[in-house]
């Protein structure tokens, strides 16, 4: 029939997938590298509020081999945050927002302090993961 995924089971290895990141890592970052709303977003965490710059690991989806609205983006959309478009920010795997959420959430400071509450250190080491680990 050629159907689109439909069901949470179809997605159990990306969901495995997303929580392991989400449980390795304080701060994710989802992205694409041609996305420049992806671009803004790595600006933000480059320069949150007073220059500080945030320790983030960032998973690059078109770099990891997936599709354009794939099955890692449907397992973000039916499990963590039920939007599909990137980027999208998590801390401590809570969904925060994707970049325009994130830039007002800067504006108004409360980005700076879910960072600080999540106990990530301000140094700026990025990492990105361009594969899917098994």
């Amino acid at each position: 029939m050629g159907s689109s995924v439909s069901s949470t089971s179809d997605l159990t290895s990306e969901i495995a997938f997303l929580t392991n990141a989400f449980n390795q890592n304080k701060v994710v970052l989802i992205s694409k590298t041609y996305c420049p709303y992806c671009d803004k977003a790595k600006r933000i965490l480059q320069n949150v509020k007073f220059g500080e710059h945030i320790n983030y690991t960032c998973y690059e989806f078109n770099k990891m081999g997936q599709p354009r609205n794939g099955p890692m983006q449907q397992a973000l959309k039916k499990n963590f945050s039920n939007v599909t478009e990137v980027p999208q920010l998590f801390v401590n795997g809570k969904f925060v927002g994707t970049y325009e959420m994130c830039k007002e959430k800067n504006k108004s400071g409360e980005l700076m302090q879910i960072f600080k509450d999540s106990g990530e250190e301000f140094c700026g080491k990025i990492k990105t993961i361009i594969q899917m680990q098994e």
